[in-house]
């Protein structure tokens, strides 16, 4: 027997976490199991409307977010049939089901997943029965975590090296007290 509640409780925990700070609202969970848990399943959904490069990072946040947590807790670590879980051992989709996704502009990312460790990302065109192809990217999971690594540590060093010097003391010309503009 596993301890049903701890998983129960993690994800409960970790889904509203996700609701305040990423507005994902959860959909249905799963933990398989026979004598250990050998894989969780994630189902979420949100109204936002994403590019990209911000649907991948959005979808590794919840990834390595929910591994760190069932990875750290000492209940549920012990009843996984292999430590530590990886991104091989989740399935996650996110439905993004923005009506301007729908109906406007069908490129933004409507649907992505991680399954047994391959990123799948498709627009919205992927709703829409009336035609036979759809925008997608597949990658390894890997790869999608190391973007987001990759573009992050650009982004820091970017601000970092066009942040401008903190404020300067006025120079006293520069200087005008406030009591001549009172008149």
């Amino acid at each position: 027997m596993i301890d049903s509640e701890e998983p129960a409780r993690v994800m409960l925990t970790y889904a509203t976490k996700l609701f305040h700070e990423k507005h994902l609202f959860l959909e249905d969970s799963k933990v398989y199991y026979n004598y250990t848990i050998h894989s969780f399943r994630i189902e979420l959904s949100t109204q936002a409307i994403l590019e990209l490069r911000e649907a991948r990072e959005l979808l590794v946040d919840v990834v390595e977010g929910f591994l760190e947590r069932i990875n750290e807790n000492r209940i549920i670590s012990g009843e996984l049939s292999h430590r530590p879980f990886t991104a091989n051992d989740l399935d996650v989709y996110i439905d993004f089901q923005s009506y301007h996704g729908l109906y406007v502009d069908q490129r933004y990312v409507g649907w992505v997943a991680l399954c047994q460790g391959t990123t799948f990302i498709y627009a919205f065109d992927v709703k829409n029965n009336q035609i036979n192809f759809w925008h997608d990217r597949i990658e390894p999971y890997y790869k999608s975590r190391d973007f987001v690594k990759f573009e992050r540590i650009a982004e820091a060093a970017y601000r970092i090296a066009h942040t401008p010097p903190g404020p300067r003391a006025l120079e006293a010309e520069q200087y005008i007290p406030l009591k001549n503009y009172i008149r």
